[in-house]
């Protein structure tokens, strides 16, 4: 074997294994990431903060948006945390429009966050004040929209319990009140429909009775039915009115208004 030949061997064996060494050093410099992205989601959040801290801009909002990606396994806290971190990163690269969006999420987190005026410089502060003037616009325009919109349930909600007591509570999400006020509407009006066809004929008979005995029995009969249409029909009307103001005003679940959205 000449010498040439092992010269070429040795060299072409050393070239490997320098791209083997490269490549190795590429993979396990992603490990700590990986780890401490699907292990240990508080120590990413300090491995953000590092980053941040050491001026490692790139690393610090990479680590971030991968360990937000599943938000369900951070404490709100922590959430909070780096978005605060993201806008500060996107500032620093004059992303001022991201760093915006970044403050506005954290504010949805905290919303008595407030600048710094010692450690911020006067861009983050711009930056921040004009997130949080539209995260407050964003907030006053969603309050009003539920306003307008928890006002709407319950004009139909009244509208409902006109034509059928009872439903507008069941539409609200109080189906047990609901489905009582029904069920006394409806009993109080059948026995108040019922004394009024038997009423005529009962004061007809103790109009047409002969003797004392039935004059006195028909006379009872007369003043139970009589008795017993006054009660029911003032128990209906009185539950109707209830009904109708009861679903007007009555608060309205966040569950309910879900439901009656879809």
């Amino acid at each position: 074997m000449s010498n040439h030949f092992i010269s070429k061997f040795a060299f072409t064996v050393l070239i490997s294994l320098i791209f083997i060494c490269i490549g190795s050093s590429v993979v396990l410099g992603d490990e700590p990431v990986a780890e401490h992205l699907h292990d240990d989601f508080p120590e990413a959040v300090s491995q953000v903060q590092a980053y941040w801290d050491a001026g490692e801009i790139n690393k610090a909002e990479m680590l971030a948006l991968r360990t937000l990606d599943r938000p369900t396994e951070l404490a709100r806290f922590d959430q909070f945390h780096l978005q605060n971190i993201l806008a500060f990163c996107a500032i620093a690269k004059d992303d001022l429009e991201n760093g915006k969006l970044h403050f506005i999420s954290a504010l949805r987190l905290n919303p008595s966050m407030t600048a710094d005026p010692v450690t911020w410089s006067p861009k983050v502060r711009r930056v921040f004040d004009t997130a949080r003037r539209e995260y407050l616009e964003t907030v006053k325009g969603e309050r009003e929209s539920r306003r307008a919109h928890i006002a709407d349930i319950c004009r139909q909600a009244s509208l409902s319990s006109l034509y059928l007591p009872g439903s507008g509570q069941f539409s609200k999400g109080y189906k047990l009140q609901g489905v009582t006020l029904g069920v006394v509407f409806w009993s109080a009006a059948a026995t108040f429909l019922y004394s009024q066809l038997i009423l005529p004929q009962v004061r007809q008979d103790y109009l047409d009775a002969s003797g004392s005995v039935e004059a006195l029995s028909s006379w009872r009969e007369y003043r139970d039915v009589y008795q017993m249409s006054i009660v029911s029909g003032s128990i209906a009307a009185g539950v109707y009115t209830i009904g109708f103001f009861d679903a007007l005003w009555r608060d309205t679940p966040p569950d309910s208004t879900n439901s009656i959205e879809k």
